[in-house]
């Protein structure tokens, strides 16, 4: 059985779905799906889906990120992670939701942000045991 590797490259690529959406808005982990159903059909539930699939892939991130050799971060992988906090911001900032998914928003934003100053730090481990830590000495919850 053939195992592959993920590459930086492929985070970055999944990053830039996550801010861009997919062909087929369902929903199911993807940030720009998920605003895209918020806008167009009001469905509220896959918050969580969306951070779970962010968190996995800033802790895949930050582990190669720690493990390679050459120091830096590429820019297109850096203009995927502000893509999503552009959208975040944009919609959390909105007065088309009520303040309930604003502050849905707001915390994944957050959340984001968090996890990205963490990878950037270098020496965090696990980033989303970092991210709830932080949620939790700030009340964030």
């Amino acid at each position: 059985m053939k195992t592959t590797m993920t590459t930086i490259a492929d985070i970055t690529r999944r990053l830039q779905t996550q801010a861009q959406g997919t062909e087929k808005a369902d929903c199911h982990g993807n940030l720009a799906d998920y605003i895209w159903m918020l806008k167009h059909q009001g469905v509220a539930s896959a918050m969580d889906g969306v951070w779970e699939a962010l968190s996995q892939d800033f802790d895949e991130l930050n582990h190669l990120m720690k493990t390679r050799e050459e120091p830096g971060f590429e820019r297109s992988l850096i203009y995927a992670v502000n893509g999503l906090l552009t959208a975040c911001l944009n919609e959390a900032t909105s007065s088309r939701f009520d303040d309930s998914l604003r502050n849905q928003l707001c915390r994944l934003t957050w959340r984001i942000v968090t996890a990205w100053d963490a990878i950037l730090a270098g020496d965090i481990d696990s980033i989303e045991e970092h991210v709830k830590t932080e949620e939790s000495a700030r009340m964030v919850v």
